[in-house]
């Protein structure tokens, strides 16, 4: 929220007005966070992982980042935001971490793990993580890579992924648009056509 207005006015929404249902009877207060957002994918086995192209996805509804936020109104891979170096530090401070941390709590994860993150002042923050791919980034991911997913996907599964799996790249880079129907996010209509 952009002050303490919007932020009273986002309560009032979800805990007086319900918007939410049960999921709004309790709220959780956070520090803000500015800077730009990056998208991180990975498969994994539970101990390897293949990194996909990073990505950044438009939040904002209208052009020029103006109306309410979305789930993601289009996306690009790779972010040119995302270089070698923080790449690298993602890698040492929020994937393998991770990975780590849920092996040791007997919980090795295997498949698609989606690491939304803020790129703060100091640093890289994670805002959510997913176990799933991320849309509407992985449209602009997919294209992006030489081969099938699938034997990438069937290793994970299998826990074979291997130390040395890297997503071959075609090179290049993708754009996704999305496209909504009137009157989205808040009431869209779901028999309107889109042309």
């Amino acid at each position: 929220c952009d002050g303490v207005a919007a932020g009273l006015a986002a309560v009032r929404t979800v805990m007086v007005e319900r918007r939410f249902g049960a999921a709004g009877a309790r709220v959780l207060v956070e520090n803000r966070m500015s800077g730009p957002e990056l998208s991180i994918m990975v498969v994994t086995d539970g101990r390897h992982y293949a990194l996909f192209p990073p990505a950044q996805d438009y939040k904002r509804l209208r052009e020029g980042d103006q109306g309410p936020n979305t789930g993601g109104m289009g996306s690009y891979a790779p972010a040119p935001i995302a270089t070698a170096d923080l790449v690298a530090r993602v890698r040492r401070e929020v994937v393998e971490p991770t990975l780590a941390g849920l092996a040791e709590e007997g919980t090795p994860f295997r498949g698609c793990l989606y690491f939304g993150l803020m790129l703060t002042e100091v640093g890289p923050m994670v805002i959510e993580y997913n176990v799933r791919f991320g849309d509407p980034e992985t449209q602009a991911q997919l294209p992006l890579l030489a081969d099938e997913l699938h034997p990438m996907l069937l290793a994970a599964a299998r826990g074979d992924l291997g130390s040395t799996c890297v997503p071959e790249l075609a090179g290049g880079a993708a754009v996704c648009v999305v496209l909504a129907s009137s009157g989205y996010p808040d009431g869209p209509s779901p028999e309107a056509p889109i042309e």
